[in-house]
Parts: structure tokens; C-alpha cells; sequence
């Protein structure tokens, strides 16, 4: 039952970890865009 409930954390762990790390990366590219949408704006 421990190992179990031991591999359901991790699990979720690792979900977490995925979807802050999907997140990152869309902010990122929001980020970016964002950027480029700045420098057309001042040019």
C-alpha cells in the first residue's frame, strides 16, 4: 500500500512538473511575441 501511494506522488509530481514546465514555455513565447510586437510598434 505505501509503494503505492509512493507512486501516485511521483505521478502527480511528475505531472506537475510537465505542466510548469508547458507553462514556462508558453509564456515564453508569449514573451517573445510580444517583444517583436514592441520593436514594430517603436520603429
Amino acid at each position: 500500500m505505501e509503494s503505492s501511494a509512493y507512486q501516485d506522488l511521483i505521478d502527480r509530481l511528475n505531472r506537475i512538473e510537465q505542466y510548469v514546465e508547458r507553462t514556462t514555455h508558453l509564456l515564453q513565447d508569449i514573451d517573445d511575441e510580444l517583444e517583436m510586437s514592441t520593436k514594430d510598434l517603436i520603429e
